[in-house]
């Protein structure tokens, strides 16, 4: 599980990275294989040719995915609220079942115990910083940021 886990984590910082990966097998890499081995350099620039069809299209796809949901989902909020068996995870979405003009709004709230090593990063700074024990997070907010700092935006 935990190799799967790290295998994700890795494949998600890449495509959010990618760009400035890409800088820096321009600028550094490619010139540094054209310099020392060029017997190799055309296979390493086809390469990242490669990883980069592979890169962009999960891009898209995870965009247009999330576009989806966004047109049923309205907001999801998750709150994490100390318990004293450990953590409660409460997620509260606004969800419309269709895309009719009128079609009426849902709350769906959804609960789980956590404990303290699965909550995110970031929470678990902002309690220790601020001494909180009950943070929240925007989910769609945030999810919508980070597909506008891969330069993805909603259409």
């Amino acid at each position: 599980m935990s190799l799967m886990l790290l295998a994700g984590v890795s494949i998600a910082a890449t495509v959010v990275f990618w760009n400035r990966i890409l800088e820096w097998v321009q600028d550094s890499l490619l010139p540094w294989f054209h310099t020392n081995l060029p017997s190799l350099a055309p296979y390493v620039e086809g390469a990242f040719v490669a990883l980069d069809h592979l890169v962009v299209s999960a891009k898209r796809a995870a965009f247009a995915a999330w576009n989806y949901i966004r047109s049923f989902l309205l907001k999801a909020t998750v709150y994490f609220e100390k318990r004293s068996s450990g953590w409660l995870r409460r997620t509260i979405s606004y969800v419309r079942r269709s895309l009719e003009p009128n079609a009426p709004v849902y709350k769906k709230t959804e609960e789980q115990e956590v404990p303290y090593e699965e909550l995110p990063g970031d929470i678990r700074e902002q309690m220790l910083r601020s001494g909180r024990n009950s943070p929240a997070i925007d989910a769609t907010r945030a999810r919508d940021e980070e597909f506008i700092r891969m330069g993805m935006v909603h259409g």
